[in-house]
C-alpha cells in the first residue's frame, strides 16, 4: 500500500509541470490572422488589377506554408488546371480598410497557363 502511495505520488509530482503548461497552448487568434478557409477561393490579381488564377488549395510542411495551389485557365470548372506557387511569389495580404483578403501576383494569366501543372499525389 505504501508503495502504491509513493508511486501515485511521483506520478502527480512530475504530472503537475506537463498540466500547469496547458493552458500557454491556448491563443485568441488576431481579426487579421489567416485561415485557409479565408484564402481558398481568393482571386489573385495581377499589377494590371486583372484576376489571372484562384487560390484552391495550400500546401504545408514543417517549415510552414510551401506552396499556394491555384487554379488558372478554364471556365465554369472545365479546362482548368493546378499550378503549384511559391509563396514569395504570391502576396496575399489584409486590406484592413476592405476587411477582406487579397492576393497579387507579377504574372499574366498566359504565364501561369504556360506554368508547369501540379498533380496532386496519389
Amino acid at each position: 500500500m505504501k508503495q502504491s502511495a509513493i508511486a501515485l505520488a511521483s506520478f502527480v509530482a512530475l504530472a503537475a509541470p506537463a498540466m500547469a503548461q496547458t493552458p500557454s497552448a491556448y491563443m485568441t487568434p488576431a481579426p487579421d490572422e489567416m485561415y485557409t478557409s479565408k484564402v481558398k477561393g481568393l482571386s489573385i490579381y495581377n499589377q494590371d488589377n486583372k484576376s489571372i488564377g484562384e487560390i484552391e488549395d495550400v500546401a504545408f510542411s514543417g517549415k510552414g506554408v510551401d506552396a499556394y495551389i491555384v487554379s488558372v485557365g478554364g471556365f465554369l470548372g472545365m479546362g482548368e488546371h493546378y499550378v503549384a506557387i511559391v509563396p514569395s511569389a504570391l502576396n496575399v495580404s489584409w486590406d484592413a480598410s476592405a476587411k477582406k483578403w487579397t492576393a497579387r501576383m507579377n504574372a499574366t494569366a498566359d504565364q501561369l497557363k504556360a506554368a508547369p501543372e501540379f498533380k496532386y499525389p496519389k
